[in-house]
């Protein structure tokens, strides 16, 4: 489970970077990604982490 959520949170940092958005820890990619629409909804995800 650890493994899947680290690539997750990883992978969402480049899917923002590749928009021109920058974060910086796994919080907050997880919000940034909610604002842009990439996850829909960021609760279940934060709990994961």
């Amino acid at each position: 489970m650890e493994l899947t959520v680290e690539l997750f949170w990883k992978t969402l940092k480049q899917v923002l970077a590749y928009n021109k958005v920058e974060c910086f820890s796994p919080r907050d990619c997880v919000k940034k990604a909610f604002r842009f629409g990439i996850v829909d909804d960021d609760e279940i995800v934060l709990d994961m982490l």
